[in-house]
């Protein structure tokens, strides 16, 4: 999948389309340096209570929800750039954290261990045999493949794959060829957690694992070895099918290589063309529960689910017309003094076209997806770890000053003037949540280290001049302000 990273400055300037990137022509608010915001931080002993930065606004509320945060009342708002076609509405809920304050820490890319491989073994594939991963497969991993080309053959309804009966038959054939050079069962081996060089810049642990004779998952676990690459690429997957891993590419995919709006596209595709998406039979809090002992086992202790939809899965809109299968998603984060980092779907901090030197870094992200088979795949990238509190109270900004930036700001850097932006028709954001957390950002001369800083990020929709709508998952978060120093952060380029 890394050769997917090599084209990501090439979406830079389409997605200007979707989100909001800045152009140097635009009078913004001055990005600060980060050294100097480290500096007033460290001073700053006796920082802001959470439940204090919306006092100003003379809004309280202690009820807590069902996820543990504070809903604080609603936020109002409505505006349209200077040529009348981009709107903003706004009537969001504000969420703070359950904790009375939010840390500013320093966190830096670190690879796995082998006893970490090992603890994601437990947690993913203890009921499996163990085969060798470069080795024989066994004549029933063949069957479903053999079944699948019969059925087409027999209903001459064929995949895009094949053109003609002929086609399906040599396919057929293809298989039984393979089936026959495979042994009877698997031939299980001692599962193997080291790694090895993979190319002169990555090294891999990987274990296979059969389960029932017949389904084949793997789990693969990479880390970089490149200094100068800050070993950013670190990376864990695994799937409970091999066979399907066609289907979990596009989720590979978007969370490698995207901003958040093209990640949400899948659902607008679906809302456009009226397609339902059906979940697991299984109710959400028994997939959740699965989820969560994936996380114990494998002893991921530092991180807490921060999000969660149904994620469709598809490869063509023309195979499930009647429906579209989901799948439970659930996305944890690093939490830090008990305060999470806020999940969004950017999936990685590209820096700058001006800095050669800053390595892509993917945002720390743990995503399991749950079906009624239960555990589907597990991806974990941007493995990092905490090097240092740099203050544990951070002192924030009020709200009706952070609600004041937002308000000046947001219609420069989204407007129809950014350079970039096609067509002449109506768009429209519309902002349903306004959340305080936790955001990583590049340090300023670090290449290796970053800072979680305390956030406020701006969620919900955006339709195109052409009607189609992205955010429909509810993660894309369409503006981010530092809640310490009221920059403006673009999650996109990291900082």
């Amino acid at each position: 999948m890394k050769k997917y990273f090599l084209i990501l400055m090439s979406f830079f300037v389409l997605l200007a389309l979707f989100g909001c990137v800045p152009t140097p022509e635009e009078e913004f608010i001055k990005q600060k340096d980060s050294n100097t915001m480290l500096e007033q931080a460290k001073t700053n002993e006796n920082g802001t209570r959470v439940i204090d930065v919306l006092a100003s606004a003379g809004i309280n509320s202690t009820e807590n929800n069902s996820n543990g945060n504070l809903p604080i009342e609603t936020y109002q708002y409505e505006a349209t750039d200077s040529t009348g076609f981009v709107h903003l509405k706004v009537d969001a809920k504000i969420v703070l954290p359950d904790v009375e304050h939010l840390p500013i820490a320093r966190v830096s890319s670190v690879p796995f261990t082998e006893a970490e491989v090992e603890a994601l073994y437990r947690a993913l594939q203890s009921d499996t045999v163990t085969i060798a991963s470069d080795g024989p497969l066994f004549k029933g991993f063949w069957q479903p493949t053999l079944d699948d080309l019969t059925k087409q053959y027999q209903n001459g309804v064929y995949d895009d794959k094949y053109d003609t009966a002929e086609d399906v038959m040599k396919a057929m054939q293809d298989v039984m060829q393979k089936m026959e050079k495979e042994p009877d069962k698997p031939i299980p081996i001692k599962p193997d957690f080291s790694f090895q060089k993979l190319d002169d810049y990555s090294l891999t642990a990987e274990i296979t694992g059969v389960r029932e004779d017949r389904y084949v998952s793997r789990l693969s676990v990479q880390n970089n070895t490149d200094a100068d690459y800050m070993t950013a690429w670190v990376e864990a997957e695994y799937i409970r099918d091999i066979q399907q891993y066609g289907l979990l590419n596009r989720s590979i995919e978007a969370h490698s290589m995207s901003r958040g709006s093209t990640i949400s596209s899948r659902w607008g595709m679906l809302y456009e063309n009226n397609i339902p998406i059906v979940p697991p039979q299984i109710e959400e809090s028994i997939a959740f529960r699965m989820a969560e002992q994936v996380i114990e086992t494998a002893e991921l202790r530092d991180y807490v689910c921060t999000g969660k939809c149904v994620t469709p899965f598809y490869q063509h809109l023309e195979d499930i017309r009647d429906g579209c299968p989901g799948k439970y998603e659930f996305i944890f984060t690093r939490k830090v003094n008990g305060a999470a980092e806020t999940f969004m779907n950017t999936a990685i901090a590209c820096g700058s076209e001006e800095e050669a030197v800053r390595a892509e870094w993917p945002y720390e992200r743990i995503h399991i997806y749950v079906d009624d088979q239960g555990i589907f795949a597990f991806l974990f990238y941007g493995k990092s770890k905490v090097s240092q509190i740099i203050n544990p109270q951070a002192t924030m900004l009020p709200f009706s000053e952070i609600q004041s930036i937002f308000e000046k700001q947001f219609l420069v850097r989204c407007g129809d003037y950014v350079a970039g932006r096609t067509g002449d028709g109506e768009r429209t954001y519309e902002i349903t949540e306004v959340r305080l957390g936790l955001q990583r950002i590049f340090e300023k001369d670090r290449l290796v280290d970053g800072l979680l800083v305390p956030t406020w990020s701006f969620f919900g929709t955006y339709t195109d001049e052409k009607g189609f709508k992205y955010g429909l998952d509810g993660h894309d978060a369409w503006f981010t302000i530092n809640a310490v120093d009221g920059t403006i952060i673009d999650p996109y380029i990291g900082y």
